[in-house]
């Protein structure tokens, strides 16, 4: 599997296990293949991530995980 980052988000949602929704700034989704590895701000995106392929977002929301937006 490829292991890549997504970058350029316009808005990242993070759900939280408190029930709550984070908004990250500047945010990065680290993925290997098809499976989400880590979420968070560019600026605390671990140093063993930063080589991956990028593919920019351009601007887009992204909510990491499973979404069922029939609930």
């Amino acid at each position: 599997m490829t292991a890549r980052l997504l970058t350029g988000i316009g808005r990242l949602f993070s759900p939280t296990a408190a029930r709550t929704v984070d908004h990250v700034e500047d945010a990065v989704v680290a993925l290997d293949g098809i499976r989400i590895e880590w979420v968070g701000s560019r600026t605390d995106l671990p140093r063993e991530l930063r080589d991956r392929e990028t593919i920019d977002c351009e601007g887009r929301a992204v909510v990491p995980g499973f979404v069922d937006a029939h609930t």
